[in-house]
């Protein structure tokens, strides 16, 4: 099953939902958009995979309110890393303080 998706970056914050799906519509079923207030990017889901990588292809780098829009399938949050200071999860201490390694 193909990821449906999109990570929408660099829009102007008075971009709003109903924008992004005027933008996104013609590729397809928009599924649900997701823009936070005073955020910069948003995500659309579309119907399916097939959809969600035919807008990627053709928006990418087009514009929305005179930005171009930075437009990429979403990465799956399971797929995200550990990232912080520490070199694996046996580092911790607590929650508030962490074995430096030396």
């Amino acid at each position: 099953m193909k990821p449906s998706k999109i990570y929408v970056g660099n829009l102007k914050y008075e971009v709003t939902n109903k924008d992004l799906r005027e933008v996104f519509s013609p590729f397809g079923e928009v599924k649900s958009v997701f823009k936070i207030e005073g955020k910069n990017f948003a995500f659309v889901e579309m119907a399916d995979g097939d959809q969600a990588e035919k807008a990627v292809k053709e928006l990418n780098g087009k514009s929305i309110k005179d930005r171009p829009m930075k437009v990429q399938l979403s990465r799956p949050s399971d797929k995200r890393r550990f990232n912080n200071n520490f070199k694996d999860k046996d580092d911790y201490d607590d929650k508030k303080s962490f074995k430096r390694s030396r």
